[in-house]
């Protein structure tokens, strides 16, 4: 208790943040985008691992993608807790257009190359770019600037790869270099009008494998 209260004093926001469980797409590497599917029973033992992880923590908000996959993973995570999640537009996942739906492997070479090598080019067709979605994203990250607390926040991959942009001031081209698996445990802190990235997308505490192929 004594760790829980030095850290509500002395950060004038603290920011937990993970992806959602393993869906049934995800499973199959089919993309789903603003698609959806439900969690499978992996993913759903893996949110009551993360569960167990964020036991403690003094998160008093969550918001949440409104996609099922994401919103099934907030409720695991909330149980008991007493907070309820609270759905956001701002944090769904990005347009993949005509990419949805599609198995990841039977994609062309040129849009496979443009989706991880080229991040800040890449304009998905009959989607949304990556630079509009970290606008989006940026909206509720100076949001949580001027608010005193804990949140949880359960979004998706991109989304967690466009967060650390925010949070690093790095620019579009350093957002696939990193792995973000289900489940995953991130903490960033913001004091002094500054952000302090704790930790990205550590899953050791999740049962093994984890598919670096989800989207």
């Amino acid at each position: 208790m004594g760790k829980v209260l030095y850290l509500v004093y002395n950060y004038l926001m603290i920011l937990y943040f993970t992806r959602h469980g393993e869906s049934e797409w995800n499973l199959r590497h089919r993309v789903q985008g603003r698609h959806d599917s439900p969690l499978t029973e992996r993913g759903v033992r893996m949110a009551y691992r993360l569960k167990e992880h964020l036991s403690g923590l003094p998160f008093t908000r969550c918001y949440v993608s409104p996609l099922g996959r994401a919103m099934q993973t907030a409720e695991i995570l909330t149980e008991g807790t007493g907070v309820t999640p609270e759905p956001d537009p701002r944090i769904v996942e990005v347009d993949l257009g005509e990419m949805e739906t599609q198995i990841m492997d039977e994609l062309p070479p040129e849009v496979l190359h443009a989706f991880y090598h080229e991040p800040q080019n890449y304009h998905p067709k009959g989607g949304e770019g990556y630079e509009a979605a970290l606008k989006r994203v940026s909206t509720l990250m100076r949001e949580l600037e001027t608010e005193d607390g804990c949140v949880l926040i359960v979004a998706h991959a991109l989304i967690l790869r466009l967060i650390r942009l925010y949070l690093l001031n790095l620019p579009l081209s350093e957002m696939m270099g990193v792995f973000t698996p289900g489940c995953c445990f991130c903490e960033a802190h913001y004091r002094n009008e500054k952000w302090k990235l704790i930790t990205f997308a550590d899953d050791s505490f999740q049962l093994p494998p984890a598919d670096p192929n989800y989207l």
